[in-house]
């Protein structure tokens, strides 16, 4: 219910805020840039908190923040939303709905890849340091991905660029046997999700104003489709362990969505 009525409201301010000739960097400094300066401090000391007071404490912390988060976000002028819900009948929501499931379907950040971290790094606290020197990298790399997105207009090849390199990071973690080599292939997963952002900028772009507030519906309408199908393939492969097969498969799920790309790069709307 809290991401239900939270997302679609968050990412429509960010729509609203933005221009075309800055969507991209503004939606990467909301969703990317800043949770990331954010994590650079936040995962050591969530795994010093866990590891020396526990998960309660933790959930307590966290709780007052989202206490405070509300406390500042009643200081932010919304605009009311008048338009009713419609949703536009093109080709180009049923390619977005596509991706949008696929892109649910491939997500490993809720639960497979800390707990793979967590298999390779020993403890809590040094999966938090992992994290958040990856953090770091994954920071630096989407400022200028987003940036050149913005002036060279090419947000559908990069998105196509984005699920390649994700789906070469998944192939590579069953490799990974050290700490250093998951800080190392951050760099490749940073820039993964740096194209990848400008898919969701082309979907902005690609709707009149009107229209904002129902795509950003439909869009996590289908992320959460697809991640509730991952849960298949995770309770499978989870369960005995077998990140290899786990990862191996979120990439060739990954694949899929290029062709996809390619189908909206020739429509009229791909800038």
């Amino acid at each position: 219910m809290s991401q239900a009525t939270f997302w679609p409201s968050y990412n429509l301010l960010q729509f609203r805020l933005a221009g075309s000739h800055t969507r991209a960097r503004v939606v990467g400094l909301f969703t990317s840039i800043i949770p990331s300066l954010t994590g650079i401090a936040g995962p050591a000391v969530g795994g010093f908190i866990i590891q020396n007071l526990g998960f309660g404490i933790l959930f307590v912390t966290s709780a007052m923040l989202y206490v405070v988060s509300l406390v500042l976000s009643l200081r932010i002028h919304f605009q009311p939303e008048v338009c009713k819900f419609s949703i536009p009948r093109t080709k180009a929501l049923a390619i977005f709905f596509g991706t949008f499931i696929l892109r649910g379907l491939s997500e490993a950040y809720w639960l497979a890849y800390p707990l793979f971290v967590l298999s390779v790094s020993g403890t809590v606290f040094n999966m938090g340091v992992v994290l958040t020197l990856s953090a770091v990298i994954v920071c630096a790399v989407t400022f200028l991905v987003n940036w050149v997105s913005d002036v060279k207009r090419m947000r559908v090849s990069f998105a196509a660029i984005g699920a390649l390199l994700n789906a070469s990071w998944f192939f590579a973690l069953p490799y990974v046997s050290t700490t250093y080599e998951i800080v190392a292939l951050s760099l490749l997963s940073g820039l993964a999700s740096a194209f990848s952002i400008s898919w969701f900028a082309q979907y902005g772009d690609s709707f009149s104003k009107e229209y904002y507030a129902s795509i950003l519906v439909l869009m996590e309408t289908g992320l959460m489709i697809g991640r509730m199908g991952n849960l298949a393939p995770t309770y499978v492969f989870l369960g005995r362990t077998d990140y290899a097969s786990y990862f191996n498969l979120l990439a060739l799920i990954l694949l899929l969505s290029v062709p996809l790309y390619v189908a909206a790069k020739r429509e009229k709307w791909a800038s």
